[in-house]
């Protein structure tokens, strides 16, 4: 693997990648799998998806320009635009063949209108708000789920709904959820409707026996929620700076850190402006050489110091930010919440994807 040059990048391991999402076709046997690839995958890179089209059965993106730039890697696999839609961007949708989320009437109808003037039908899944309290049809609204039904150019290919909680978390909201989504499917079943998709679980309820033909996986696609699987994404920075701290010196804005034996500090060149979270200051660390290096002082913008006394780190040198060195690991989670750590690492740190098979 050829030397890096950048002041900070990411790696995407693609065998991590398509081995998590051979897992879940595993757990899961029998059932569709439907990869959410939002948030340019979940931080990853819109480049991950081209990676995993052959191990999945959809797609799950939060909005039509995430499923734009997605169609650009998958050119056939469905994808789902799970939340709202703006009436300016649904003949866009049309236009790259995406599937478009109904979750009210008034939301519906916009979309079969905007179908008629396409002089094409949209295929939709129907949202079913069971206990979520966020977007979604009532599953005890039984005359405006049927509304659904005589619209004539939707679609009807799928339909889904949100755990709030986990089962382990709280097993009765779990089981009440999963009682209403049934009966609503049921229901539209009855009266006509026929789904190639039926989703509610994520990936904590990812299981063989999970209610619906379908799950989704997201953070278990990337490494994270199952003990089952690995992290995907190895984020690093260079050292730019080393040099020794006086003691009574202070280091960074506003001089939180103080000195108070001769230390060496290191200048790492990563910031919150790439996505390496704030609150860490002074509290936060990197991995150097299997050893954990500490943070001093307030997290900048482009960089930040770390405490590397007794270390053999040098300038040129780089520090992992989320990955292993040794023995010793740092995860996303480490970095505080790991859906949020990874999607705010910024696009200016360029993502590599290594490919070993």
């Amino acid at each position: 693997m050829p030397r890096r040059t950048d002041r900070t990048y990411a790696e995407i391991d693609v065998d991590a990648l398509r081995n998590n999402a051979d897992f879940f076709r595993r757990e899961c046997n029998g059932k569709k799998i439907i990869a959410i690839l939002k948030a340019s995958c979940y931080g990853h890179g819109d480049r991950a998806a081209r990676y995993i089209c052959d191990k999945i059965d959809c797609i799950g993106v939060a909005t039509v320009e995430e499923g734009c730039r997605i169609r650009a890697f998958c050119k056939t696999i469905p994808i789902l635009v799970l939340g709202f839609v703006p009436r300016e961007s649904i003949i866009k949708a049309i236009k790259h063949d995406l599937t478009l989320a109904v979750f009210s009437a008034k939301n519906a109808k916009t979309i079969s209108d905007e179908g008629a003037k396409a002089g094409k039908a949209v295929s939709v899944h129907i949202k079913i708000d069971t206990g979520m309290g966020r977007i979604g049809f009532s599953p005890e609204d039984r005359k405006e789920l049927l509304s659904l039904l005589s619209l004539p150019n939707l679609e009807i290919r799928g339909v889904f709904s949100h755990y709030a909680s986990s089962a382990k978390e709280n097993p009765l909201t779990f089981g009440i959820q999963t009682e209403k989504f049934v009966s609503a499917v049921d229901f539209l079943e009855k009266h006509g409707a026929v789904f190639d998709f039926v989703h509610i679980a994520n990936t904590a309820a990812a299981r063989s026996d999970s209610v619906g033909n379908a799950v989704r996986t997201g953070y278990g696609l990337y490494g994270y929620g199952r003990k089952e699987v690995s992290p995907v994404l190895t984020w690093k920075a260079r050292v730019i700076r080393v040099r020794e701290a006086s003691v009574g010196e202070r280091i960074g804005y506003s001089g939180t850190y103080l000195v108070k034996e001769k230390k060496v500090i290191a200048t790492v060149s990563v910031g919150y402006g790439d996505g390496y979270p704030r609150s860490l200051s002074n509290v936060g660390k990197v991995l150097f050489d299997g050893r954990f290096l500490p943070i001093t002082g307030r997290i900048c913008m482009d960089m930040f110091m770390v405490d590397a006394t007794g270390s053999s780190v040098k300038e040129g040198d780089e520090v992992v930010l989320i990955g292993k060195s040794g023995e010793k690991e740092i995860t996303a989670e480490d970095l505080g919440f790991g859906y949020e750590t990874l999607c705010h690492i910024s696009p200016r740190v360029k993502r590599y994807y290594i490919v070993s098979r």
